[in-house]
């Protein structure tokens, strides 16, 4: 079975070739630039949304879907129910 690369290994090296600190310049502007990206998008795509729904969105995505959160708090709350456990989630 052929082994999937995640890296092209010419980007292996071009990566490689640079700094710590000139690599994580480059993760910071593709992570600006997909924040960006995704702000036109929600805008474009919901116009109604007053810019704090569009922040709370771009944020909802980058740090993970609000649907295993609610599970979360779900599964916290039905042991909560059950005597299993205290406190909030």
């Amino acid at each position: 079975m052929q082994q999937i690369e995640a890296v092209h290994p010419e980007v292996a090296r071009a990566l490689r070739a640079i700094s710590g600190m000139q690599r994580l310049q480059l993760a910071h502007e593709t992570w600006e630039l997909t924040r960006d990206r995704l702000v036109a998008y929600l805008t474009a795509r919901h116009p109604t949304w007053p810019p704090e729904e569009i922040q709370r969105q771009v944020a909802r995505r980058f740090l993970g879907t609000s649907r295993r959160i609610e599970e979360r708090r779900g599964l916290a709350g039905a042991l909560r129910a059950s005597g299993g456990m205290g406190g909030p989630v």
